[in-house]
């Protein structure tokens, strides 16, 4: 039997620092807590033991295995869908969809430099992903998009890095001559 532990309740903080433990489904979505649970159902169901947590300060649930079954964890997921993916969808297979690797930061505000790079991107309408791990905030974020995308993501990023510091060295002028 697997127990839904809340993420902000005191055995969860523990494990949530743990190595041994890794997150192979996370969802803040509409329905992230029943496809968080589709995702746990279809590892158990498969003999890996998974555990379902619910953080609530973002509303966002995830699926945990430890950290020797990831591997096989992220394959079920890959093969076998759940429910709610239906199979009657038309599904581009071409290789446009793929994911491309557009930014990438290791500074200690990474996690925060990669959801601000993928709101601006989901702001023109360009779907972004963040892939890290929140639990070890020590190690690089990135953003990835469909390749499809890639060359426009990548404009936007360019021209936001350029935008931005042009705005700092304004800024900094402004205040120099106050």
């Amino acid at each position: 039997m697997v127990v839904s532990i809340p993420v902000d309740s005191e055995y969860a903080q523990g494990m949530e620092d743990s190595p041994e433990y890794i997150s192979v489904f996370r969802s803040e979505e509409e329905h992230a807590e029943d496809d968080a649970t589709d995702v746990r159902d279809q590892l158990l169901e498969a003999g890996v033991a998974a555990s379902l947590y619910e953080d609530r300060s973002l509303g966002a649930w995830e699926v945990r295995v430890a950290a020797a079954e990831a591997g096989r964890a992220g394959q079920i997921i890959a093969v076998d869908q759940p429910e709610w993916a239906s199979a009657s969808e038309d599904v581009d297979t071409s290789a446009e969809l793929d994911q491309t690797t557009i930014f990438t930061s290791e500074s200690t505000n990474s996690e925060m430099e990669a959801m601000s790079v993928k709101g601006m991107l989901n702001a023109a309408g360009i779907p972004a992903f963040v892939v890290g791990n929140s639990t070890l905030p020590v190690f690089a974020f990135q953003v990835q998009v469909p390749r499809e995308n890639a060359e426009e993501a990548l404009l936007m990023v360019e021209e936001a890095r350029r935008v931005g510091a042009q705005s700092a060295d304004e800024a900094e002028s402004a205040g120099e001559r106050a």
